[in-house]
């Protein structure tokens, strides 16, 4: 463990004097359009056990990410805007992706988007919490093991129409339509490709207050027709969640069932069950998540904790462990393991 927090205080000392200074306020309005630019640059380090492999090791990342809004409100109260997102890093954890580019507009009707985004299942869809650096689904996959799916196997950031309604007595739902997902698609090798066809997600979530609690249950479901080349299965997937919260803490789980989406293995039934809890401060927070998957090839058990502290306005550490159990017919039981640490500055 020592290499691990030697080596993000190292990284904090080489980019701290050049990247903080940079820091300025990055908000303007002009002819009542008001633009915004945030950006962060992170250094992360990671010390691993691998149970696929056996392998133990240390390794690091470095991600840049920048934010790009313009946005205008008319005097009807009308909203729209444009939104673009970039990450140098391939982010696993879902509040720290980026690569989007939409445009959007929102009023008392609700709002709608309209190119490359998460769909409803994803934002709607409630789960463990999570935080840090994503924990059972974060950024350890960048050394060792498999992520949990938290929701239902949806479109990801693929180009669609998606349409959020306003909320209505703690009602609200989602739904959207993406042409194609598809990555890899340059690959000669045709079943390395996912290309999914007419992706739908649809979501809904129901949210009450009990006291001095808040409850929420949702539902989300996702479909999509496979290309025949590509040898994989259709989306079929979908989620039930819960969360409940009261001040700063905050307990959630889902059950998700993902089927053989976009699998090369006919009959994988892949299924999830996952829970958390979470404190978050005004600028710390801790978490704890774990998630059992079960599927024909693989049985999966995570365990993580994670947590951030925001030193200043500039200056963001996160850090995680995770343990991991993996499962295999033939194979038996592995065990591995990954700490990892990170500095962000952000300007």
């Amino acid at each position: 463990m020592n290499k691990l927090w030697l080596g993000v205080a190292y990284a904090a000392l080489c980019a701290s004097t050049s990247v903080a200074a940079a820091a300025q306020d990055m908000r303007t309005v002009w002819n009542g359009v008001e633009l915004t630019a945030t950006g962060s640059i992170s250094v992360q380090h990671a010390t691993f056990d691998d149970p696929e492999t056996g392998i133990s090791d240390d390794d690091g990342n470095w991600d840049g990410s920048l934010v790009l809004n313009a946005e205008r409100v008319t005097d009807s109260g009308l909203i729209y805007g444009a939104r673009f997102e970039f990450d140098t890093g391939d982010r696993v954890s879902e509040d720290l992706q980026r690569d989007e580019l939409y445009i959007y507009i929102a009023g008392d009707f609700g709002r709608a988007e309209l190119g490359e985004q998460d769909g409803p299942a994803d934002t709607i869809a409630l789960h463990a919490p999570v935080l840090g650096l994503g924990q059972i689904r974060g950024d350890f996959v960048r050394y060792a093991g498999a992520p949990a799916l938290l929701s239902p196997f949806d479109s990801r950031d693929a180009l669609k129409v998606l349409y959020l309604s306003a909320p209505n007595n703690g009602f609200r739902y989602g739904v959207s339509y993406a042409p194609q997902l598809e990555s890899n698609s340059n690959d000669p090798v045709l079943t390395n490709r996912t290309d999914q066809r007419n992706v739908v997600e649809l979501a809904a979530a129901q949210q009450a207050n009990f006291g001095d609690w808040v409850g929420a249950v949702s539902i989300a479901y996702v479909a999509g027709e496979a290309e025949e080349s590509t040898g994989r299965g259709d989306i079929d997937s979908w989620s039930i969640g819960a969360e409940i919260r009261r001040d700063r803490l905050s307990i959630g789980a889902a059950f998700v069932s993902a089927g053989d989406s976009n699998s090369l293995t006919s009959g994988l039934d892949l299924k999830e069950y996952n829970a958390g809890i979470a404190w978050r401060e005004t600028n710390w927070g801790i978490g704890l998540s774990a998630s059992v998957s079960e599927s024909l090839t693989l049985d999966n058990q995570l365990i993580g904790i994670g947590g951030y502290y925001e030193l200043n306005e500039h200056i963001v550490f996160r850090a995680d462990f995770v343990s991991i159990k993996e499962s295999r017919p033939v194979v038996g039981s592995e065990r591995g393991s990954v700490a990892l640490a990170e500095v962000a500055f952000v300007f």
